[in-house]
């Protein structure tokens, strides 16, 4: 398509994919920052695991943003973010922001649409991480091949992608970077983009930082089915030897 034609088209169209569980208080801020932010040829998208506490009156409520609802049981983190990926146009941008994530500014989604409106796969940006009243802004790093160059709340990735390369639901924690380690495999280097903003802001810790023996278990996992053994045992003694050197400088 000519540069014309897409700007007839509009801007790129994205999907905005939140998998929430009795998250109530943080799924109001991630909420609030998608209305911010919705611009033309932008959805949004709640799968929400069959909440008891409210969220899924409060999501009712919000029709001003939400544009598909679905509320039932699902298996679990990754089975539910494939559940929006399914509900998600080939021809779009998929960006999964968690129930308390939430966009770095209004206008974070409308930059980094002219971005993606160019020949790209997969386009990451920083991450800004709220530790108690200071932020810790986080560059994406393309030279990283232990964990994911950047969080998927500051990753754009084509729909279609997503789709033929889902989570792998059996990781509890290292699915979206066992999901990147394949994506990465089967896309050219070259469209693969990072820019120079902060995409998202979110919690220092999330979800993985709580379960570190699941993260390990299912970044070995990774790391062996796509490097092979050896180079899985050579992250998990750096990652025990670092984590370990941070834990002795913080009682000393």
């Amino acid at each position: 398509m000519s540069a014309a034609a897409r700007l007839r088209a509009g801007p790129p169209a994205v999907c905005i994919v939140t998998v929430c569980r009795n998250a109530l208080s943080g799924l109001k801020a991630t909420v609030t920052s998608v209305r911010a932010n919705k611009r033309e040829n932008c959805r949004y998208i709640l799968i929400d695991g069959a909440s008891t506490d409210g969220s899924l009156e409060f999501l009712r409520s919000c029709a001003d943003v939400v544009d598909v609802l679905v509320s039932e049981p699902d298996e679990g983190i990754y089975h539910a973010m494939n559940k929006g990926i399914a509900l998600c146009g080939d021809d779009s941008w998929v960006i999964f922001m968690n129930a308390g994530d939430t966009f770095h500014g209004a206008q974070t989604v409308a930059d980094v649409q002219a971005v993606l409106a160019r020949d790209y796969d997969i386009v990451m940006g920083a991450v800004a991480l709220q530790e108690e009243a200071r932020e810790k802004l986080v560059q994406p790093d393309p030279r990283i091949k232990s964990k994911m160059p950047a969080c998927h709340q500051s990753t754009f990735t084509r729909a279609r992608l997503l789709r033929e390369y889902p989570f792998d639901t059996s990781l509890r924690v290292g699915a979206d970077f066992e999901q990147y380690l394949r994506i990465s495999e089967a896309v050219e280097a070259g469209r693969i983009a990072f820019v120079p903003f902060p995409i998202s802001r979110i919690a220092a810790d999330g979800f993985s930082v709580k379960n570190e023996r699941i993260l390990q278990h299912d970044y070995f996992s990774a790391i062996t089915r796509h490097r092979g053994r050896c180079s899985a045992w050579r992250w998990l003694v750096e990652r025990k030897v670092r984590r370990a050197a941070r834990a002795l400088l913080r009682t000393t």
